[in-house]
């Protein structure tokens, strides 16, 4: 629908997931250079910009954070996504668990 450069251009101008007033400058010029609409372009940018952010938050959100646990009350971190526990075990508790195992 958009020719080549123009899609590239609205890439490398919503990599960073901002959009600057001289950057929106910039892409209408050359939208309008091609004859496509202001408004048009508008639509296509706010809706990816949108995207965007919504694919930034979901990765954010599945982040996984592994926290060692030493048997002793901590405050855990507060985070978005799951908390995994992993027990610190020491060198005697390791090799109890050896000796099970035989």
């Amino acid at each position: 629908m958009y020719s080549k450069e123009l899609e590239e251009l609205i890439d490398h101008v919503l990599a960073d997931g901002v959009i600057t007033a001289k950057e929106r400058e910039v892409l209408h010029r050359r939208a309008e250079a091609e004859g496509i609409d202001a408004d048009e372009l508008d639509v296509l940018i706010d809706s990816r910009l949108v995207k965007e952010q919504q694919a930034q938050e979901k990765s954010q959100k599945e982040e996984t954070v592994l926290v060692k646990w030493t048997g002793e009350q901590k405050d855990f971190p507060r985070v978005s996504g799951t908390v995994v526990i992993q027990p610190e075990i020491n060198r005697r508790q390791m090799e109890a668990v050896r000796n099970l195992k035989r």
